[in-house]
């Protein structure tokens, strides 16, 4: 496995300076010591032996703060993971799933980053409507085709709703994403900015689904987009990451 520092983070001392963000998070001796080594060293298994050599750790101690430290950087996009060329298939899916990537705040990185994290399913989902629909013909109606594919759509479109806002208010931010889940880092501190860039996510999602139960005639194909409104509503509850946001900034 190779580990590359994001160019967006540059170590100062024991500061790192994140240039997209405009922001400084603060490391221990020991971590700006291993984002210098990282540096230097991108292969994780050799870096272990440094560690091992410089720290006088064991193997398994030293490994153990690598992956410590990649945790934490993994939390700003901060790190961009390889699989090596003798890794499987199982080993490359892993790391798609496991760690997020950092996607400025640009249309191309906004597709990029969705096509990174629902792009795939999206797909999967539309394969699997058209092997239905081979399987039970006409039983099988077109809103059930589109449907699978619409709601994962609706992940963008709240996604989007973040980032509109975001950019409205000219607070800088950065687009996270790995396969199933987006997210959109800021720099805006609790208050008005916060409480608006967290709720308008989910209500744009709410209102799209809101409208298509509105435009739909059958009770259960309203009964389906209400329910992914009702999904998307739930996001705001204050023990989840954009109600976190929002219950703090009121």
């Amino acid at each position: 496995m190779r580990v590359e520092i994001h160019p967006d983070l540059e170590l100062s001392g024991t500061t790192v300076v994140d240039s997209r963000l405009t922001v400084r998070l603060f490391l221990t001796r020991d971590a700006a010591w291993l984002f210098n080594q990282i540096r230097r060293e991108p292969e994780v298994e050799r870096l272990v032996s440094v560690v091992v050599r410089h720290q006088r750790l064991s193997r398994q101690d030293a490994r153990r703060a690598i992956y410590t430290f990649l945790g934490i950087m993994d939390e700003y996009g901060g790190i961009r993971v390889k699989a090596g060329c003798t890794a499987g298939l199982t080993s490359w899916l892993g790391m798609q799933r496991m760690w997020r990537i950092r996607y400025p705040a640009t249309v191309s990185g906004f597709i990029q980053s969705m096509a990174r994290a629902y792009g795939l399913y999206i797909l999967l989902s539309m394969a699997a409507a058209f092997v239905f629909k081979a399987v039970l013909g006409q039983g099988f109606t077109l809103f059930w085709m589109v449907t699978p594919a619409a709601l994962l759509a609706t992940c963008v479109v709240h996604e989007a709703g973040h980032a509109c806002c975001a950019y409205v208010q000219g607070t800088p931010f950065v687009l996270l994403a790995r396969r199933g889940a987006a997210a959109i880092m800021h720099t805006a501190q609790p208050g008005t900015q916060a409480f608006w860039i967290a709720f308008c996510g989910p209500a744009t999602a709410m209102l799209l689904c809101t409208i298509a139960a509105l435009f739909l005639h059958e009770p259960m194909e309203r009964i389906v987009w209400a329910a992914a409104g009702l999904i998307h509503a739930c996001s705001m509850l204050p023990f989840l990451e954009d109600g976190k946001t929002i219950w703090r900034s009121l």
